[in-house]
């Protein structure tokens, strides 16, 4: 688009399309609603650079289109702010993000290059969760939402580009989401799909337009899973973290480390400072494109090194499973003595673990992870430990976790291990 066409743009809308990249496909709906004006499949790219079509979204709510459409763009619409926060709390590595949020929870943004579920609404336990968003929806980012309050930006970054298969979904989350293993069809076949729009967060069923029944293997995201990204070759995990566009070197490179982190796990072995060495190379050279002009390549050799030092897992790790497992197998310590209530000595034993996993440091630890790995029935008595243990001085709080921080609490066990 020209610079004279652009600035008839609203700034809103020209700010969402350089947020979201130069495939997406933005839609106008009813303001105050999530229902599409008019035959929102029928739009594409072309109405992107269409001047009297951009003009049609001042004033309204604006949905994004999901899926191929937009260039692989998907969302991960979480229902209840607690839930957004242990999500957030278990895919750290990967929600450096774009995140919205409407009346409560949020959406978590990522492109999707390669396979991923279509739209599939998401339970845990039998009780609704949230939705995975892919082809066939579209998600609002702009506007009033029915609620009355605005639609918020809580992260304002690029989406970020990754492999479906690195989301740790919760236990107990039905139906389990597997890549779909049927090959896309053609664009005329693609056109002809389900389209529906963003479910109302007031129901468990959506808001349809312009919708064809879906299949059994639509509405479950059933297929085949791919193999896991850990156990990649090098070969492979270079393709998947040299950036395609910019802004996206700092999360690649330390996905990269903890891909050499698996790499020494599996080899039971610490890779030379030559392999290292070897290993930045490979990526730099395709990376060139898009390095930061005022940075060399040694900036990025350093930062990469530093990636490596700090990243304690390999991917697919669960540190939280690893302290658990430890603390497990080790007498509780003296701190944890002063209790008579095993899952209060069970939890002093954990943070001591975690405090040891990250160098006798900081960790993260929420209320609702208390609760699942020791089988409380609510996080309420979960958070209820946590802040006694706080009282006691045998953990300190560094930085409050929650909604607005988009993080679990992080603390600091005091001590000595």
């Amino acid at each position: 688009m020209s610079a004279g066409k652009r600035a008839m743009v609203a700034d809103h809308v020209a700010a969402l399309m350089t947020l979201l990249g130069s495939e997406v496909i933005l839609i106008a709906c009813r303001r105050g609603t999530k229902k599409p004006v008019g035959k929102w499949n029928q739009v594409d790219r072309t109405h992107m650079t269409d001047p009297k079509y951009l003009a049609k979204l001042n004033n309204v709510n604006i949905g994004v289109v999901l899926g191929w459409r937009s260039g692989g763009l998907c969302t991960l619409d979480i229902d209840s702010d607690e839930a957004l926060q242990d999500f957030l709390e278990e895919n750290k590595p990967i929600c450096q993000t774009l995140i919205t949020r409407g009346n409560r929870g949020g959406n978590i943004w990522w492109k999707v290059p390669g396979s991923a579920p279509k739209l599939t609404p998401l339970k845990v336990d039998e009780k609704h969760w949230g939705e995975w968003r892919g082809d066939g929806a579209q998600t609002l980012i702009y506007g009033q939402h029915p609620s009355g309050v605005q639609y918020q930006i809580l992260r304002r970054v690029s989406p970020m580009e990754i492999e479906f298969n690195e989301i740790r979904f919760p236990k107990g989350m039905t139906p389990t989401l597997l890549l779909d293993h049927v090959q896309p069809g053609s664009v005329t076949e693609r056109q002809s799909s389900t389209e529906t729009s963003e479910r109302s967060e007031n129901t468990e069923q959506s808001e349809q337009t312009e919708r064809i029944e879906p299949t059994d293997e639509y509405r479950s995201g059933s297929g085949v899973c791919g193999a896991s990204f850990s156990m990649l070759s090098f070969e492979d995990v270079l393709k998947l973290t040299v950036p395609t566009e910019p802004h996206q070197n700092h999360h690649l490179l330390f996905r990269l480390a903890r891909w050499v982190k698996t790499f020494e796990e599996h080899e039971k072995r610490t890779v030379t400072a030559g392999e290292l060495r070897t290993i930045f190379k490979a990526w730099v050279v395709p990376a060139r494109d898009f390095l930061r002009k005022e940075l060399g390549t040694d900036d990025y050799w350093l930062e990469f090194v530093e990636a490596y030092q700090r990243a304690r897992f390999g991917l697919g790790v669960d540190p939280i499973q690893i302290a658990w497992e430890q603390a497990m197998q080790k007498p509780p310590p003296e701190a944890a003595e002063q209790f008579e209530e095993p899952g209060l000595k069970m939890l002093v034993s954990l943070c001591r673990e975690l405090s040891l996993l990250s160098g006798g440091g900081q960790f993260f630890l929420a209320s609702r992870t208390v609760q699942r790995v020791l089988g409380l029935n609510d996080h309420v008595r979960a958070a209820r430990w946590l802040s006694g243990l706080c009282r006691l001085r045998i953990l300190e709080i560094v930085e409050e976790g929650g909604p607005k921080t988009m993080r679990a609490t992080r603390y600091l066990y005091l001590p000595k291990a």
